[in-house]
């Protein structure tokens, strides 16, 4: 079990040094987005009036979506492209469960992308000139909380795949869901609150715009995060194993 899963995670770093131009183009294109979007606000602001505070937010809220993506994104490409592949099969014939090999994809992935979006998130500090708080004691249990959160989207998305292959549209409308759940003010409803990522990030925010630490933040606030991760996470395994048993039935582990 141990080698499947560092196999996996061997796997996913691999795969990401063959084909780096792809890797390093969306990093590329992801600093230019920023980029643009930075001096956009800039350029609409009233003149002499400095942003002040909203370009840390502007940072946390760009770099918890570009997380969330990637994140969420990951389930959906692995198990699509073992499905185009012909593999996909192959997978579920292991003497390990798809779970515990989907669970190596999962660990290489938040790896891989904690190692790239790290280094990111200082180029955006560098850029902007404002420095965050990064306290890692504090950000950390926030951040993979989050991602978490985005694991169990991509896993109910993974399980449709199973059943329907291919879910483009649907991705693009989930990703851009993703933004307006990070952005959406709690002073527009009570019900901002239930919505994923958006209390988890406002409390990233907390800590590295703010710096208040973790320990300082709303106890309520903490605890209503990780149980809405759990939920989270269990429904998208419960969403998974319902396409999975469907897909079974129809054959269609084996066909793209």
């Amino acid at each position: 079990m141990i080698h499947a899963i560092t196999g996996l995670i061997r796997q996913e770093f691999i795969t990401m040094r063959r084909y780096w131009l792809g890797a390093l183009s969306a990093i590329a294109f992801s600093y230019v987005l920023f980029v643009l979007l930075f001096f956009g606000v800039q350029a609409f602001a009233a003149p002499g009036a400095g942003l002040g505070p909203a370009v840390e937010s502007l940072m946390v809220g760009y770099w918890v979506v570009l997380l969330t993506n990637m994140t969420f994104q990951s389930i959906e490409s692995f198990v699509g492209m073992e499905s185009t592949l012909g593999t996909l099969e192959q997978l579920y014939l292991s003497p390990f469960s798809f779970g515990w090999l989907a669970l190596g994809k999962v660990l290489g992935t938040l790896l891989f992308y904690l190692a790239v979006n790290i280094p990111f998130l200082f180029l955006m500090m560098i850029t902007t000139g404002r420095w965050l708080h990064i306290d890692v004691l504090s950000i950390t249990p926030l951040v993979l909380l989050i991602m978490a959160q985005a694991f169990g989207l991509g896993f109910a998305e993974g399980g449709l795949i199973l059943v329907y292959k291919r879910l483009g549209a649907l991705s693009q409308a989930i990703a851009m869901l993703l933004v307006l759940f990070i952005a959406a003010p709690p002073g527009l409803s009570p019900l901002v609150n239930l919505l994923p990522f958006n209390l988890a990030w406002r409390l990233l925010r907390s800590v590295m715009a703010d710096g208040t630490p973790l320990w300082q933040l709303p106890p309520g606030d903490l605890a209503f995060v990780a149980a809405q991760t759990v939920l989270l996470v269990a429904a998208g395994g419960l969403v998974y194993r319902g396409c999975e048993r469907v897909a079974r039935q129809r054959g269609l582990l084996s066909q793209y």
